[in-house]
């Protein structure tokens, strides 16, 4: 990860749960069974460790809150899309992973992620990592 956010050509959107939404935290917990508190803890701990990655003249790398019920994992690289659904059981399992390329499904998620987007709120990175010394 460190040689991909050294390179300024790299793009990295990382778009996590909002910590300061209760209502958010608290679906969260009930569903992974945590509580709240370690699910704050474990977002937070996220957005800190990828705001570490950047540094001056390296890749445009932005994070964002989002308030609200996330209903699947997407990671998007160029032209393929990787989704990864929830499941409704609470026990832990495997989950299916789809990988998408041009298509119907394909748009559906670029769009799905375009309104995640307007949905969110940029966190700064510089707050983020003020207490890990840099």
């Amino acid at each position: 990860m460190t040689d991909f956010a050294s390179k300024k050509e790299n793009r990295l959107r990382l778009i996590l749960p909002d910590p300061n939404d209760d209502p958010t935290v608290a679906i969260l917990a009930q569903r992974f069974s945590y509580t709240p508190e370690k699910t704050r803890g474990l977002i937070l701990e996220m957005a800190q460790e990828m705001a570490g990655l950047y540094s001056e003249g390296g890749a445009d790398i932005r994070i964002y809150y989002r308030a609200g019920d996330p209903t699947y994992t997407m990671y998007k690289f160029d032209e393929c899309i990787v989704v990864s659904l929830y499941a409704n059981r609470r026990e832990r399992g495997e989950i299916p992973v789809l990988t998408l390329r041009k298509g119907s499904m394909f748009d559906f998620f670029v769009k799905d992620l375009e309104a995640i987007l307007k949905q969110s709120e940029s966190v700064s990175l510089a707050e983020l990592t003020k207490g890990l010394g840099k």
